[in-house]
């Protein structure tokens, strides 16, 4: 696939902890509806995709807006193989990985496979979706 825009809807959260944010990172609401954290938490209710990097002491001043993907195709960082097609949710990291018990949510189906954590994948998100 192209790295090129494939967005439908993106909204701009308020960063909420005390770590950097990764492009492609799995980030959960927060608060209020306009902050996000990351999801590290395995099989969380995953509604957003980070789409820039953010350093540490940015996120830390409580005022860093990030641009997150909540629907159409997204740059997702994996945490593990993930073959085309896999239903995905997140693991501890806030990465995408395959399957899941059944009931667990997932955000997404991989458009494109990866062979080890830390790769990209271009993902069809899917809100709302389970296993």
């Amino acid at each position: 696939m192209g790295v090129g825009p494939n967005y439908v809807l993106d909204k701009g959260l308020v960063s909420t902890g005390s770590v950097a944010y990764a492009l492609g990172e799995l980030v959960v609401p927060s608060g209020d509806g306009t902050k996000s954290a990351r999801a590290t938490s395995a099989g969380a209710l995953v509604v957003f995709v980070n789409m820039e990097n953010c350093d540490a002491w940015r996120v830390q001043t409580g005022k860093a807006v990030l641009g997150t993907r909540i629907l159409g195709i997204a740059r997702v960082l994996a945490g593990a193989a993930v073959a085309v097609g896999a239903k995905l949710t997140n693991d501890t990291t806030a990465r995408a990985v395959a399957g899941g018990a059944a009931g667990t949510p997932s955000f997404g189906i991989a458009l494109t496979a990866a062979t080890a954590a830390g790769q990209y994948i271009d993902v069809l998100l899917t809100p709302g979706n389970t296993m």
